[in-house]
């Protein structure tokens, strides 16, 4: 199952997207990161779960595991999606 996460606030120019691969490796979720044109950045995450997709937004905002990141993460809105991970940074 997959899950399209939409990342609002300061998220492009400051590695956000391999941000969100390393905290996506340390809760064992495989997905891909893209900047969008109007400045947030759109993240497709395998899960198993709603809940685990809300816990890996949860650990992205809060920066659970103390990772580097310049930017930051303000809101993230959640949906369900029946498309495999495919973007410009994948993990």
């Amino acid at each position: 199952m997959a899950f399209e996460l939409i990342l609002s606030g300061r998220v492009q120019g400051v590695g956000c997207r391999y941000y969100c691969a390393h905290v996506g490796n340390s809760l064992n979720i495989h997905g891909s990161a893209t900047n969008l044109p109007g400045g947030s950045v759109r993240v497709i995450a395998e899960t198993d779960s709603k809940l685990n997709a809300e816990k890996y937004a949860a650990a992205l905002r809060d920066n659970i595991f103390g990772i580097h990141f310049a930017g930051r993460i303000i809101s993230v809105s959640i949906s369900e999606i029946s498309i495999v991970p495919s973007g410009d940074y994948v993990w």
